[in-house]
């Protein structure tokens, strides 16, 4: 099984679309775990929209931000796997099926990257949007010697090795409540 890990906090108006973009996945045995970071807006009315049993929310009772709520989907993922998706964020609906296929390929492999867009809509109105390669498949010990800074949506990782990334998310995450 798959842990689907989403950090909430002011997404009324994107939560819908990620989990839509869950929801579509060509693997589906996953478990949908949301950490709600005292979110002051709407977000959670949206989510009960969605009937769906694989979703699970944890309520903090102090807003953690972003490495709190990071931390709290690592210590509650009851999958062998984690993958990270932020509230603002899609995937292709293969993208888990992708990322698990590789990350089995060898047991050597700790973590699946995918490529990404960066999508922004400027004030003006105006969109721009930029392409990030994907970092190959990597073994643990590799990942925190030759790459310091990773993004996590991007990524699913082994269980096994969220201790890791936990050092890694502290320091590269920063809360933007």
């Amino acid at each position: 099984m798959v842990t689907v890990g989403i950090p909430l906090y002011k997404a009324e108006a994107t939560i819908a679309r990620a989990l839509r973009s869950v929801q579509e996945q060509t693997f589906n045995d996953l478990e949908i775990l949301i950490i709600n970071d005292c979110t002051p807006d709407s977000s959670l009315e949206v989510i009960e929209r969605f009937a769906d049993d694989r979703i699970r929310i944890i309520h903090h009772q102090k807003n953690k931000g972003e490495a709190g709520a990071r931390n709290t989907l690592m210590d509650n993922a009851r999958g062998k796997y984690l993958a990270y998706l932020d509230s603002d964020d899609v995937w292709y609906p293969t993208k888990l099926e992708a990322q698990l296929r590789n990350l089995l390929s060898t047991d050597d492999i700790r973590i699946a990257s995918t490529c990404h867009y960066h999508i922004e809509m400027l004030d003006s109105g105006a969109i721009t949007t930029r392409f990030f390669r994907s970092m190959p498949a990597a073994r643990s010990r590799d990942v925190f010697r030759k790459e310091r800074r990773f993004r996590l949506p991007e990524r699913l990782v082994r269980c096994s090795l969220n201790e890791m990334v936990r050092s890694v998310a502290a320091v590269n995450v920063l809360g933007r409540h």
